[in-house]
């Protein structure tokens, strides 16, 4: 085999091996924890803000800097007086007096998203919690 033979060889496996190299990392960034449209496996996702406010919702959107959340609902801490632990609480946003119907959030404010089982009892609290909200007031 000639130099030049060897050389063009060299030059030819060094491309090919080049290419792969670049679909292999396409293909892995593709696969790298961002996060998609919604999160996937559960319906409700609970949401940490930077500022600690705690929000359970319908995440949608989470490709962009501005995730929707729908039927949201934060959890806020109740005082129950001197010396005792604050008592967790649902607030159905929907119930608030402007009634929002979703939230927009700021993604570089997110701290974490985690998924809510189905089958947890922070599930079963939230759906008492919309039902009361869905409800129909009486006089």
């Amino acid at each position: 085999m000639t130099e030049s033979a060897s050389t063009r060889n060299s030059t030819l496996r060094l491309i090919i091996e080049t290419l792969i190299a670049l679909l292999l990392l396409v293909l892995v960034a593709q696969n790298i924890a961002t996060p998609g449209s919604t999160v996937a496996g559960t319906d409700f996702q609970a949401v940490v803000l930077d500022s600690g406010q705690i929000y359970i919702g319908r995440l949608e959107k989470l490709d962009t800097g501005w995730p929707v959340m729908r039927n949201v609902i934060q959890i806020a801490r109740r005082s129950q007086g001197e010396g005792q632990p604050p008592q967790l609480v649902l607030v159905p946003r929907a119930a608030e007096l402007h009634r929002p119907d979703h939230m927009v959030l700021n993604a570089t404010r997110i701290q974490s998203i985690e998924p809510v089982s189905p089958d947890s009892p922070m599930m079963q609290q939230l759906n008492e919690a919309m039902h009361r909200t869905a409800a129909p007031e009486t006089p």
